[in-house]
C-alpha cells in the first residue's frame, strides 16, 4: 500500500519578528521622552516664572517689541527748570488742604479714635490684626508730623497722650516688617526731629516729647530686630512683636521683595544717628549690600522685585517700579540726602538705577496731545534654552506716581549743598535737567488719571494704550485683594 498522508492541516511555524517589535518599542520610547522633554521643560518654564524658588543670572531686560523711550528725544515739549525756589507759601492752597485734613481727622476722632484703620461709609474703625486690643497706631503716628506742620495743637496734644500712655508693643499677631518700620517707626522718627529741628513756623512741641517719640521708635525698633536675622540680612516679611517670632512670606515661596527689603534703611539709619548705635546701621546697611553686589554682577541698575532672603540672589521676577519695587528706588537718593551727600555709593547706584528706568521703561503715548510719559513693566516672556527673553506691558501702578517727585528731588537737591532754606538760585546740571522734565511729565500722567476720572480719584491700576491697542484690562482692582 502506498504511504497514508495526513488530512488535518497545521499552520506553518511562526518566524521570529523581534527586529519588528524592537522598533515598535524604541519609536514608543521616543515618543514617551519627547512627551516628557516637553512636559518637563513647561514645568521648568512654570517653576521660574510663575513660582521661582531658583535664582538665576539677571540678563537685560530689553524687549524688542516696544519701542522704549529715548529721553530727551521723545519728552513732550520742554518744561522750565526753576531759577529760583518759591519760599512764600500759597495760602488758598494751603488753607484747603488743612481744612480737608481737619475735617478727616475729625470724623477719625469721633468714630474711630485709636483704631488702626478709618472706614469712613460705615462711620467705625478697625485694627490690622482684627481685635479691639491690639493697635499699633497706624493712623495716629502715621499722622502725628502732619499735626505738627500744620500747626494742630490740640489734635496733637490728643495724640501725643495716646502714644505715651495706651500704645503697646506687647501685640500677639502677625505683623508687616517694612509696614511697621516705615509708618509707626518712621512716623515716630520724623516726629522726633520735626521737634528738634522745626522748618519754619510750625507748632513747637516740647524736647520731651521729642526724647519721647524717640524713645518708644527706639523699643520698637528692638522688638523688629529678630526679623533680621538671617544669612544675608535681608529681614523676614513679618513678625510678632511679643514673642519676637519671625516668618517669610510663604505666599510668594519665602522670597523677599526688593521694596521690603531696601525700604528699612532711613528709620533704621536715623536712629543710628541719634542713640549712635551702630547696630541700627549695620540692619539697613546689609540687604544694601546685596543690592549693590546684584547691580555690579549684571550691570543693570534696575533689579527684579523677588530676590531670596537666605542666599541673597535675585529670582527670574518682573522689573517694575509699582508695588515691591518702588521705593528702592525712592530710598536710593533719600539715603544719599541723610549721609548729607557723603556716601557717594547711593546717588552712583540712583543714577545707574534711573539711567536704565529712562532708557528700558518709560514710554510716552500718543493718544493724547502732548503725550503722556508713563512707565512700563517688564517680565520674563519664555525661555529659549535656560535664557528668558522679555516682555513689556504698559501697566502702571498709582504707587509709580512718587517717581516724579523723586527725580525733581534729586534735580534740585543733588547739587546743592544747602537743605534749608533752598540757594537762592538754581544752576541745573544737564543730567539735573534731564530728571526735572522727566519727573514733570511723570507727575502729569498721575495728575491726569485723577482728572480724566468721573469721581476724581485716580485710578489704582492703569493700563495705557500702546500702538493703539485697547487697554490690557478694565476691571475692578484694589491691591490688598
Amino acid at each position: 500500500m502506498g504511504r497514508k498522508h495526513k488530512t488535518t492541516s497545521q499552520l506553518p511555524a511562526r518566524r521570529p519578528q523581534t527586529r519588528g517589535w524592537s522598533l515598535c518599542i524604541v519609536s514608543s520610547a521616543v515618543v514617551v521622552a519627547g512627551f516628557l522633554i516637553v512636559l518637563l521643560r513647561e514645568l521648568w518654564v512654570s517653576f521660574l516664572l510663575l513660582h521661582p524658588h531658583v535664582p538665576v543670572d539677571i540678563p537685560s531686560p530689553i524687549s524688542h517689541r516696544y519701542r522704549l523711550l529715548t529721553v530727551p528725544f521723545e519728552l513732550p515739549p520742554s518744561r522750565n527748570f526753576p531759577t529760583h525756589p518759591v519760599q512764600e507759601a500759597d495760602s488758598e492752597k494751603l488753607n484747603a488742604v488743612t481744612e480737608a485734613f481737619e475735617k478727616s481727622w475729625s470724623a477719625y476722632q469721633r468714630n474711630a479714635w485709636g483704631k488702626d484703620e478709618y472706614h469712613p461709609l460705615s462711620k467705625s474703625g478697625s485694627n490690622l490684626l482684627l481685635r479691639d486690643d491690639s493697635p499699633i497706631g497706624y493712623t495716629i503716628v502715621d499722622a502725628l508730623d502732619s499735626l505738627i506742620i500744620m500747626g494742630l495743637n490740640d489734635q496733637y496734644i490728643e495724640a501725643r497722650n495716646w502714644i505715651r500712655d495706651v500704645l503697646s508693643w506687647d501685640i500677639d499677631g502677625r505683623l508687616n516688617v517694612f509696614e511697621t518700620t516705615i509708618r509707626i517707626m518712621g512716623g515716630l522718627l520724623s516726629a522726633s526731629s520735626l521737634i528738634l529741628d522745626p522748618p519754619g513756623n510750625m507748632l513747637s512741641p516740647s524736647l520731651q516729647d521729642s526724647e519721647l517719640f524717640l524713645r518708644r521708635a527706639k523699643e520698637l525698633a528692638d522688638r523688629l530686630l529678630p526679623a533680621f536675622d538671617t544669612p544675608t540680612g535681608i529681614p523676614k516679611r513679618e513678625i510678632n512683636l511679643l514673642t519676637g517670632e519671625s516668618f517669610f512670606d510663604t505666599d510668594n515661596g519665602n522670597s523677599s521683595s526688593l521694596a521690603e527689603a531696601t525700604t528699612v534703611q532711613l528709620e533704621f539709619k536715623y536712629l543710628a544717628q541719634r542713640t549712635r548705635n551702630y547696630t541700627y546701621w549695620e540692619i539697613a546697611e546689609r540687604p544694601m549690600r546685596v543690592a549693590r553686589r546684584a547691580t555690579e554682577a549684571s550691570g543693570l541698575g534696575i533689579l527684579p522685585i523677588f530676590l531670596d532672603p537666605v542666599r541673597g540672589r535675585f529670582y527670574l521676577s518682573e522689573f517694575r517700579l509699582g508695588s515691591r519695587g518702588d521705593s528702592y528706588y525712592e530710598y536710593l537718593v533719600k539715603q544719599y540726602l541723610l549721609t548729607n551727600r557723603t556716601e557717594q555709593v547711593f546717588r552712583d547706584m540712583y543714577e545707574f538705577a534711573f539711567d536704565d528706568i529712562k532708557s528700558k521703561m518709560l514710554m510716552s503715548n500718543p493718544g493724547v496731545s502732548p503725550p503722556l510719559v508713563h512707565t512700563l513693566e517688564i517680565y520674563p516672556n519664555k525661555l529659549s534654552g535656560m535664557s528668558p527673553s522679555w516682555a513689556a506691558r504698559t501697566k502702571q501702578d498709582h504707587l509709580v506716581c512718587f517717581l516724579g517727585g523723586t527725580m525733581l528731588l534729586s534735580a534740585t537737591e543733588f547739587e546743592n549743598g544747602t537743605l534749608y532754606p533752598p540757594k537762592e538760585s538754581y544752576s541745573p546740571t544737564e543730567a539735573a535737567y534731564e530728571d526735572w522734565r522727566v519727573g514733570h511729565e511723570l507727575i502729569r500722567s498721575c495728575m491726569n488719571t485723577y482728572t480724566e476720572s468721573a469721581t476724581g480719584l485716580g485710578a489704582e491700576i492703569v493700563f495705557f494704550k500702546a500702538d493703539h491697542s485697547t487697554a490690557a484690562s478694565g476691571r475692578p482692582w484694589n491691591i490688598k485683594r
